[in-house]
């Protein structure tokens, strides 16, 4: 029996067996860990916006009539700038009509490339996917062996 004795072999399987439940628990508060640690994040991150949320209704709350009316006319001015410039540079673009097209079609050969990758991408995952079943098939078939084996083991060391 390749110089292992039966006491040996019962002393490795079940050194197996408590390393791997070892790393199942490491693995598991390991999980916890960060769902505790990105629940927090979550949590901070909704109660800033909770907080700029009660600012902006207290700074509404707080205006009286010619507060509002100067608060959107001033808006309406700035946005006014913001169309005014929009529509230079659409002017700018219209004078230079070859850059767009030719950007146009830079992205549309980008989109060509990036749908045929992300074919690529589904098929690989469908490959990948079909190798994970055949290991995880693979798994269970060793993991049943295994206990056949443990139970041949026990019932010699038992006779």
């Amino acid at each position: 029996m390749n110089g292992l004795t039966k006491p040996k072999i019962m002393e490795v399987t079940q050194l197996l067996n408590y390393s791997i439940t070892l790393l199942a628990l490491i693995a598991a508060s390991l999980a916890w860990i960060a769902k505790l640690r990105w629940s927090k994040e979550y949590k901070e991150a909704k109660e800033a916006q909770i907080d700029l949320l009660k600012e902006k209704l207290a700074f509404y709350e707080n205006m009286t009539s010619p507060e509002i009316f100067d608060f959107y006319k001033k808006q309406k001015e700035e946005l006014e700038g913001i169309i005014k410039n929009s529509n230079k540079k659409i002017d700018e673009l219209s004078k230079n009509s070859t850059e767009p097209i030719e950007k146009y079609n830079q992205l549309k050969d980008q989109y060509i490339i990036l749908k045929e990758q992300a074919q690529n991408l589904q098929e690989i995952n469908m490959i990948l996917e079909e190798r994970q079943e055949k290991i995880q098939t693979q798994a269970e078939e060793i993991m049943k062996q295994n206990i056949i084996l443990k139970e041949k083991i026990q019932k010699k060391l038992n006779i």
